[in-house]
């Protein structure tokens, strides 16, 4: 009696579907000049417009974070992933120098997001975001003032359209399921913006880059808040990239703690994406 056994196996390097840990390219573009993103970033900051009480027109602004590549899956036949696992997470403060560099507030932020290239024109973005924030330490001594306790968890869905390699659009939509002050907070918020890097400096290893971004809260009456940012830029294609460049901002004050203020400024600042 003859037994025949027949094995069979599965290559896994031949599967339609890879996995694989920390990649570098992203599939989906980061907004440069949304000035509530997780980067790294020293800006020299000039306002001319301020309704924060007891605050003056000359501030440092310093960012501490960056988006993280945890994972990504593609398909072999490809060259680039379908889909990327982010995760974000920041700090973003601002100093008082009329005061000795007291610190005004900060944020706190992080988020977990999917990635999703649907083609090379069209991608696509969800998740995620977590917004805590404080008045500084040395601010509240000064004044008295305490927190409003700004809070906000909510989910994002976005997406990016490449018009070419140098021009990126981008519109995100937003809902804030979790509001630690529902007397003051609504729940929406709506982002849109247009970037446009063209690399044609020093051998193309660097490059000019102009981007404004827009974005709205339910909030704030759907007020805009308007970034605008230009300056020069290291041309390498995954997330570590530096930014010289000078940034305009109107709108309402970025740290959440004082959200129903206004402010303008111009900046001068340095940005590192990781």
């Amino acid at each position: 009696m003859i037994i025949l056994v027949v094995a069979t196996y599965t290559d896994i390097s031949r599967a339609d579907t890879q996995f694989s840990l920390f990649p570098d390219k992203p599939i989906y573009p980061k907004y440069i000049a949304d000035p509530l993103r997780a980067t790294s970033n020293f800006q020299v900051m000039k306002f001319d417009k301020s309704t924060i009480a007891n605050t003056s027109d000359d501030r440092y602004g310093l960012k501490l974070g960056g988006t993280f590549l945890l994972g990504e899956w593609y398909d072999n036949k490809k060259t680039s992933a379908d889909v990327q696992l982010v995760l974000d997470g920041g700090f973003i403060g601002q100093f008082d120098n009329q005061y000795s560099q007291d610190n005004i507030g900060w944020d706190g932020i992080y988020g977990l997001r999917l990635f999703y290239r649907y083609s090379d024109e069209l991608a696509f973005n969800t998740g995620v975001k977590h917004t805590s924030a404080h008045i500084g330490d040395e601010l509240a001594e000064r004044t008295g003032r305490t927190r409003i306790n700004y809070t906000r968890e909510e989910f994002l869905a976005g997406l990016a359209w490449s018009l070419d390699p140098q021009i990126d659009v981008y519109f995100e939509l937003a809902y804030a399921y979790d509001l630690r002050n529902e007397s003051l907070q609504e729940p929406w918020r709506v982002q849109a913006g247009v970037q446009h890097q063209l690399p044609n400096l020093w051998r193309n290893r660097f490059g000019w880059y102009t981007a404004i971004d827009i974005t709205s809260f339910e909030e704030s009456d759907w007020d805009t808040n308007i970034t605008l940012q230009t300056g020069i830029y290291t041309t390498r294609i995954d997330l570590r990239s530096w930014r010289l460049g000078l940034e305009l901002y109107d709108g309402r004050a970025q740290l959440g703690e004082f959200f129903q203020d206004k402010e303008r400024y111009v900046s001068l600042g340095i940005w590192y994406d990781l």
